[in-house]
């Protein structure tokens, strides 16, 4: 991939050969070079805002450590919370590559960041596929919240009356409920943290389960109370459950 840098260079330098810095030992000097910039400070253009925008958003694409923490995470959020590291190279190659091919069948463009490569690389993963790995007790993963709402719904069946489309939102308070709910994450971290192990034997053995940091005594009974009021009346807000009040100012 070429690209195009402004023919302007700026460093820092830390440090020198006989004056330590910070702490000692003595460490060698460190050079460090600014990142791009476009912007003409005597005449700024919201243009040069998007050249800038653009080339931070290839050098983070590019850098190395965004393959294999990137596909690590899309790992867990298809249910395995602690994949092995063979698996996790895999779809980083695959990330960084633009394809992925099995049994013959190439999938992606040959483009970096490609995700349907990437998607490919982990669906048909043997360790995604095997049935053998269902008997390790560390093999999958709890599912989030908001997800596992869902699949219930699924299963049982769920289907809209007339009477919905009176209902705005649909789910109610699901963030102190279950502890998650699209577009109310606490933070730009999310919900949970993508190496979160919870204390006892999990922590122990060194195995991350990120959905549980949500879980609490009170989500836990929240969610079963939602659960059950589901299956007894719908989707409605009675008796602790998911939905919303048809007047809810009064």
């Amino acid at each position: 991939e070429t690209i195009y840098l402004k023919n302007i260079v700026s460093n820092i330098d830390i440090g020198n050969t006989t004056k330590d810095y910070f702490v000692p030992p003595i460490r060698a000097p460190l050079n460090v070079r600014n990142p791009v910039s476009f912007y003409d400070l005597v005449d700024p253009q919201l243009r040069d805002a998007y050249y800038e925008t653009d080339a931070l958003i290839d050098h983070l694409i590019s850098h190395q450590n965004t393959a294999p923490f990137v596909s690590k995470n899309l790992i867990q959020h298809f249910g395995i919370s602690n994949p092995s590291p063979r698996f996790v190279e895999s779809v980083a190659t695959a990330f960084k590559t633009g394809e992925y091919t099995f049994n013959g069948v190439t999938f992606g463009d040959g483009k970096l960041s490609d995700l349907k490569a990437t998607v490919a690389a982990i669906l048909l993963d043997r360790e995604a596929t095997s049935t053998v790995l269902d008997a390790d007790p560390a093999y999958g993963g709890i599912r989030e919240p908001v997800i596992k709402v869902l699949a219930f719904m699924r299963a049982m069946g769920y289907t809209p009356t007339s009477h919905d489309r009176n209902i705005y939102p649909k789910f109610d308070g699901m963030y102190s409920k279950v502890g998650q709910m699209a577009h109310e994450s606490p933070d730009q971290f999310s919900f949970f943290l993508h190496d979160y192990q919870p204390p006892g034997q999990f922590a122990q053995s060194k195995l991350s389960t990120p959905p549980s940091q949500v879980l609490t005594l009170s989500t836990t009974i929240s969610t079963v109370e939602g659960f059950f009021s589901m299956v007894r009346n719908g989707l409605t807000w009675i008796g602790g459950g998911f939905g919303g009040k048809v007047f809810p100012y009064n």
